[in-house]
């Protein structure tokens, strides 16, 4: 790992150290980021599984880690493993309370189409913080999430880092083994096609 991508590490339970950028380290300090440490990914799965107490926050850096891995199998250029990684971390930021419980009230205001991303948009593009790091960035990690990129199956496709992720975390903590997968395998077999 080079030290570009190594400025500090955070220990993953799944994925063990995971090297956070220097960019990435200001972005997870932003009142968006770290608003996400008191949403809990499963809502309130935690009832039935003591367990399920994991945070958006704790995936979104997951999921930040299985982008720069898949990044690197594929061999994109350095340009586009850092916008991969900073929407790797921020794809979840436009969660509301409670996840995608959150989601049917905000049909009822916005529509059915409506959704998460939708406003996760939105705080890229108006958080003060976030668009004050992110400065020139902005319109290439929007056009990711829109599909506008040659990178945007990575963050959102059939397999991406958010279902690679989660599949694996939420067994992980509420001990229940129905996504046994290998996560190297997968990786490993990934083609840049």
């Amino acid at each position: 790992m080079s030290k570009k991508w190594a400025y500090k590490l955070v220990r993953c339970p799944l994925y063990g150290f995971a090297g956070i950028s220097k960019l990435e380290d200001r972005l997870l300090s932003t009142v968006a980021m770290q608003r996400l440490s008191r949403i809990k990914q499963l809502a309130h799965a935690y009832i039935v599984y003591p367990s399920a107490v994991h945070t958006r926050l704790e995936h979104s850096i997951g999921s930040l880690c299985l982008a720069g891995r898949i990044c690197d199998q594929l061999e994109l250029s350095q340009k586009n493993k850092k916008l991969v990684r900073i929407a790797a971390l921020l794809h979840d930021i436009g969660h509301g309370p409670f996840s995608h419980i959150w989601e049917k009230p905000m049909h009822w205001i916005n529509g059915e189409d409506f959704c998460h991303e939708d406003v996760t948009k939105l705080i890229i593009k108006n958080d003060p913080q976030i668009s004050k790091l992110l400065k020139r960035t902005q319109d290439e990690i929007i056009d990711i999430f829109d599909g506008e990129s040659s990178s945007s199956d990575i963050i959102s496709g059939s397999l991406d880092i958010d279902k690679l992720d989660y599949l694996r975390r939420d067994s992980y903590h509420t001990g229940v083994a129905y996504s046994p997968f290998d996560i190297e395998r997968v990786i490993r077999t990934l083609q840049n096609l």
